[in-house]
C-alpha cells in the first residue's frame, strides 16, 4: 500500500481533477522502467524531456501522465494532466502528503554521511520508511515519500543541496519533527564557495522543523553550534561529537578493520549505551551517536537501538 493507490487520491494531491478512476501501482519518471499501472512524470532536464516520451509511456500501460509541455493543454486525453512544471507538481504532491501523515518525519542533511545516518535510523526503527537509493533532491525525495507507506509510524529522508535554497525547499515540502545535519564540509563548492556557503546552505533546514521538534548537529565547531541555538527558541537542539563538549559522545573507543566498539555516554541518559559493530570508521562512531540521538528525540527503546546496531543484519551504503 503507497500514498497515492488510485487516481482519487492524486486528485486530492494535485488539487486537479481526473475524469477516469484507475489503481495506481507507483510512480516513475523513467519511461524505460516504467511498469504497467504506474504515474509517469515527464521531467525536463537539461539533455532530455519527459515529455517526448509521455506517448511510449501510455503504451506501456501508464494509467496517468503528468506533463507541462505546452503542447499537452488541449489534448482531450484523460490520461495526460497538464501542470505548468512538473517537478513543482511532485513537491505539490509530496507537501499535501506529509500535512495529512501523522508518523514522525525525519530530514537527514550534511556534506557526508547523511546516506548512512539514514540507513541506520531507518534500519533501527521498526516500521519506518526511507528515502529510495539516495534519491535526495527535489525530484528524488517526493518519488521516496510518495513510494513510501502511510502505515510507516515514521518517514527517514535525506535530503541534499547542490546550491543555495535547495535545503529550504526540501524541508518545507517535509515540515520535519527532527533535522539532522551531519556535518559541514567541502560539498558543491562551485555553487557554495566555500564551507561557510555549505554551512549556511546546511542551516536552511532550521526554519522548517516544527515547533516542539528537534535539531541534530555535529559539536565541532562552537560558532556554527551558538548560531543554531540561536536560530530559534522553539525548538531543542542536541549535539554530537568526539568530546565531552558534545552533548553525545563516545568513551573507551576501540577501533580496528573489522568493528569499532564504545560506549555512548550523555547526562540524557539513565546508562551509557554499549556499540561493538562491524561498521567501521571514526565517521561511523558520529553517524551512530545521530541516530542514537534521533532514537532518543523520538522516545524509543536505546537498548533495542544498540542491539540492531550491532548485530550482523545492519547493512549501510
Amino acid at each position: 500500500m503507497k500514498f497515492i493507490a488510485n487516481t482519487k487520491d492524486l486528485e486530492k494531491y494535485i488539487g486537479k481533477k481526473i475524469q477516469k478512476y484507475f489503481s495506481i501501482k507507483g510512480i516513475s519518471i523513467d519511461s524505460r522502467s516504467l511498469k504497467k499501472g504506474y504515474i509517469f512524470v515527464a521531467i525536463k532536464g537539461k539533455n532530455f524531456n519527459g515529455n517526448d516520451y509521455v506517448e511510449e509511456a501510455l503504451k506501456k500501460g501508464a494509467v496517468i501522465a503528468i506533463v507541462d509541455d505546452k503542447k499537452f493543454t488541449s489534448s482531450k486525453n484523460n490520461r495526460i494532466i497538464y501542470v505548468k512544471n512538473s517537478i513543482l507538481a511532485l513537491g505539490k504532491i509530496t507537501k499535501n502528503i506529509i500535512k495529512e501523515y501523522n508518523g514522525k518525519v525525519v530530514a537527514i542533511t550534511g556534506s557526508n554521511g547523511k546516506t548512512s545516518t539514514t540507513s541506520i535510523i531507518s534500519q533501527t526503527i521498526k516500521g519506518s520508511s526511507s528515502t529510495i537509493k539516495n534519491y535526495n533532491n527535489e525530484i528524488g525525495m517526493p518519488l521516496s515519500v510518495i513510494n513510501a507507506s502511510p502505515k510507516s509510524n515514521s518517514l527517514i529522508l535525506e535530503i541534499g543541496a547542490s546550491k543555495f535554497n535547495d535545503i529550504n525547499y526540501l524541508s518545507k515540502i517535509l515540515s520535519p519533527n527532527i533535522g539532522i545535519i551531519t556535518n559541514i564540509g567541502n560539498s558543491h563548492l562551485e555553487a557554495l564557495k566555500n564551507t561557510n556557503g555549505v554551512f549556511r546552505a546546511k542551516s536552511e533546514i532550521i526554519q522548517n522543523i516544527k515547533s516542539n521538534g528537534y535539531l541534530i548537529v555535529p559539536s565541532e565547531n562552537k560558532q556554527h553550534i551558538d548560531y543554531w541555538k540561536n536560530v530559534r527558541s522553539d525548538i531543542k537542539v542536541l549535539t554530537f561529537g568526539m568530546c565531552k563538549a558534545a552533548d553525545f559522545f563516545p568513551t573507551k573507543i576501540n577501533i580496528n578493520e573489522k568493528r569499532i566498539s564504545f560506549y555512548i555516554n550523555s547526562t540524557y541518559l539513565k546508562a551509557n549505551i554499549y556499540i561493538n559493530t562491524s561498521l567501521i570508521g571514526e565517521h561511523n562512531i558520529k553517524n551512530i551517536l545521530a541516530s542514537c540521538i534521533t532514537h532518543y528525540c523520538l522516545g524509543l527503546n536505546l537498548e533495542k537501538f544498540a542491539m540492531i546496531v550491532n548485530s550482523k543484519n545492519l547493512k549501510i551504503i
